[in-house]
C-alpha cells in the first residue's frame, strides 16, 4: 500500500504496519468494576500495545467525573479518542453510562456522539445489545477469557479507531 495514498495524520512503518500519529494525542478509557480486568488490561496496553495511553476508571461514576472535566474548555489534558465500557457494573452501568455520554454531555471540543464507545461484557443477550446499539453504542463486544485473543482484541479495536478511521 503507497502510505503517499494515507491522510497526514497517518503513514505506513518500514515494516508495512500502519500507525497513525493522532494515536498518541487520544487516551483509550477503559471502565470496569473487576479489579483483575483492570489490572489484565494495564498489563497488556503496557506491554503489548505501548502506542496507546490507557486510562482506567473503577465505576461509570468515576468516569463521569472525569469526562466532565475533559468537556471544560479549560481542559488542556489529552482528549479520550475511545472509551471501553464494561456493561454490568454497580451504580451506573455501561448502558446508563453510555447514555449520559451521548445525551447529556455537550461540548465544543469533543464531538460526544460520534466518540467511539465500545460495550464490553462477559455475557450479552440480543436484546441487551440492542439496547446498547439504541443507546449509540459503536459496538458491543464479548470479553475474551484467553490472554491472547484479549490483547488482539484490544490491537483491533485500537488499530481501526484510534488509527485510520477517525471519525473526527
Amino acid at each position: 500500500m503507497n502510505s503517499d495514498l494515507l491522510p497526514p495524520s497517518a503513514r505506513l512503518t518500514e515494516s508495512g504496519e500502519f500507525r497513525s500519529k493522532t494515536s498518541g494525542n487520544k487516551e483509550v478509557y477503559l471502565v470496569d468494576d473487576n479489579a483483575d480486568y483492570r489490572n489484565l488490561a494495564r498489563r497488556i496496553f503496557t506491554e503489548f500495545l505501548p502506542e496507546y495511553k490507557l486510562q482506567v476508571f473503577e465505576r461509570g461514576q468515576a468516569l463521569y467525573q472525569h469526562l466532565m472535566l475533559v468537556s471544560a474548555n479549560t481542559y488542556k489534558g489529552r482528549m479520550p479518542g475511545l472509551i471501553l465500557l464494561d456493561l454490568e457494573m454497580p451504580g451506573i452501568d455501561g448502558l446508563n453510562l453510555l447514555k449520559l455520554i451521548r445525551q447529556r454531555l455537550n461540548t465544543k471540543n469533543i464531538p460526544w456522539k460520534t466518540l467511539p464507545v465500545i460495550i464490553l461484557t462477559n455475557d450479552t443477550s440480543n436484546d441487551q445489545a440492542v439496547n446498547c446499539y439504541d443507546a449509540g453504542a459503536t459496538s458491543v463486544i464479548s470479553k475474551p477469557s484467553d490472554l491472547k485473543e484479549q490483547t488482539e482484541m484490544f490491537e483491533v479495536i485500537c488499530r481501526y479507531w484510534l488509527g485510520h478511521h477517525m471519525p473526527y
